[in-house]
């Protein structure tokens, strides 16, 4: 047996010797901002401007949309000190000024910014209101979709409901708390909501037919399976567009 093993080894690495591939790996996003701006113009550019930039220190900027706000993300390598005295250039047609970078910016190695651009301010952080405001409209969107397949495979009684509704508010709580952790992490929390779904799946399969009376347990879990494929399809797709 040994020696079969010591054999395996040996052919796995001059195999491995004799069929060179290319493998590509991935690494973490660079240093960088993501600053949150809303009603800014189609035309506006937001740009970082570091004094004794050197030529192969480059800052590349990238804008997505997402329904009300528009992210701009700067991503640098840059030293920490380059950055007490770099300010933030806003550009459009109808006006151009500069802010400064808040204190704190150069802590950390992700930043999010806000940027008021009606009163030409730049603060450190999210609003208050804007996490809150985006949960809320994620759940009620889920129940929504939910609601209406539960609605169609037959349940009307009132104890059904309730049970509906403690379990999704249960389920959709844990799930946004992981979205709101992932939220610029670029393409990560994708990976993060759609294995959280999975185990929200696996979840209200066994609550659902437990807490539930009305009807079979197997309808029960029939239920829970369709209703989270169609809040999983729907929300890969509205995420997607909104804002995170």
């Amino acid at each position: 047996m040994k020696r079969f093993s010591a054999m395996s080894v040996w052919l796995a690495v001059l195999l491995a010797l004799l069929l060179p591939v290319t493998v590509s790996a991935n690494a973490a996003e660079p240093p960088g901002m993501i600053v949150i701006a809303t009603d800014l113009p189609a035309d506006a550019q937001i740009t970082l401007e570091v004094p004794d930039l050197d030529e192969e220190q480059e800052i590349r900027t990238f804008r997505v949309d997402k329904m009300w706000e528009s992210h701009y993300k700067l991503y640098y390598h840059l030293e920490m000190r380059q950055l007490e005295n770099a300010v933030l250039r806003v550009q459009t047609e109808e006006k151009s000024f500069t802010c400064s970078l808040p204190d704190g910016v150069d802590d950390g190695y992700k930043n999010i910014l806000t940027l008021d651009y009606v009163n030409q301010r730049l603060t450190l952080g999210q609003n208050f209101w804007r996490q809150p405001l985006l949960t809320l409209m994620r759940i009620c969107l889920t129940l929504l979709i939910e609601g209406a397949v539960f609605w169609l495979f037959g349940f009307r009684s009132k104890r059904s409901w309730i049970v509906f509704l403690v379990v999704n508010l249960l389920t959709q709580g844990w799930l946004n708390i992981v979205v709101n952790s992932y939220a610029f992490s670029s393409g990560y929390w994708t990976l993060a909501y759609i294995l959280m779904e999975f185990l929200i799946f696996a979840g209200e399969m066994i609550a659902m037919p437990l807490a539930i009376r009305e009807r079979k347990k197997g309808i029960c879990a029939v239920y829970a399976l369709a209703a989270n494929a169609a809040s999983l399809a729907a929300g890969i797709y509205f995420i997607g567009h909104m804002p995170l």
